[in-house]
Formats: C-alpha cells, structure tokens, sequence
C-alpha cells in the first residue's frame, strides 16, 4: 500500500494544483491523461535524481513482498512531492499561456493540384 502512495499520490497532488489554479474541472478522461503523465514526469524525475545525484539507483523501493520500508517511502516523498508541485504549476502554467494553432499549407500555384487544375 506504502508503494501505490508513492507512485500515485504526487500525481494526484499535481492534477489538483493544475484544477486550483486554472479553476477548471477535468472531466475522466483529461484528470486521467493529466494523472498519466504527470505519474510519469515525477516518477522519472525521481528516478533520475536516484541514479546520479544520490546514487542509490540499486536501492530496492520495495522488499520482495511488495511492502515499502518507511525510510525509503520517506526519502521518495521527499523528492517526489516538490516534482509534483512544480509539474501541476508547470502544466497550469503552460496550458494557460501556451497557444497552439494549425495552419493548412496551401499550394504556391493558387490551389492548383498535382495535375494542374484548380
């Protein structure tokens, strides 16, 4: 159980930073897309931070009986709730002043096609 909070529950911290602060509720499928990947991002980040600033990447999370040591899950928290506050900041962020648009290329012989007609 100690293993699902650590994995999970920065996620869903950060999804609901993104809600306080943008003042929009996610429907199911945007809370879970939202929820997918930032479980990603802060997983990775915390991953990563193991790997080459701690050095502690063969460090099990878990015992073998999926059951998480408190001192591990603590350290893990610790990492992963600042990474969860940044993303749902980030993402907040991000979805209110990044705009995306499309635009439709068109040919530069007036809509001509390949065979030459309009």
């Amino acid at each position: 159980m100690i293993l699902f909070i650590c994995l999970f529950f920065p996620a869903v911290l950060a999804v609901w930073i993104y809600e306080a602060l943008t003042k929009r509720k996610l429907g199911i499928k945007g809370w879970v897309y939202r929820f997918c990947f930032n479980a990603t991002v802060i997983n990775l980040f915390v991953f990563l931070v193991k790997k080459f600033v701690s050095h502690t990447s063969n460090e099990l999370i878990a015992l073998p009986g999926a059951e998480v040591v408190p001192e591990i899950a603590i350290r893990y928290l610790v990492m992963a709730l600042p990474a969860a506050i940044v993303s749902g900041i980030v993402c907040a962020f991000v979805s209110r002043y990044a705009k995306v648009e499309m635009e439709q290329k068109q040919n530069d012989e007036n809509t001509k096609d390949k065979d030459g007609n309009e």
